[in-house]
């Protein structure tokens, strides 16, 4: 019978082996989840950054854009206007003529 107790310690002595390797072969897989987490999180706060920064220099990018496009409608629309002068003043200078030459063609 005291063999018996003997072995069955034995037993539980291996046992009990075995389950404080498991246990530490945990707390040791539990610290890399851990270091694997924090070096995650690090790299998204850097990806988090790296977007908004991205995502500012497109809309700089985008404002500037839309500031050389107006600048170009501006340009246009002065061009049209100068264009436009330009055309009634040469309809002036033709009226003018053409009463000039009606009216002396009408007092010969």
């Amino acid at each position: 019978m005291l063999g018996r107790q003997v072995a069955a310690l034995m037993k539980n002595k291996s046992m009990m082996s075995i389950l404080a390797q498991q246990q530490a072969r945990i707390k040791e897989l539990e610290s890399q989840i851990s270091g694997l987490k924090q070096s995650d999180v690090k790299r998204l706060k850097s990806l988090n950054a790296q977007t908004l920064e991205i995502e500012k220099q497109r809309d700089e990018q985008r404002h500037f854009l839309e500031q050389q496009r107006l600048a170009a409608r501006k340009a246009l629309k002065d061009a049209q206007l100068k264009q436009i002068q330009r055309e009634q003043l040469l309809n002036q200078e033709l009226q003018q003529r053409y009463r000039r030459v009606l009216s002396s063609s009408l007092s010969h």
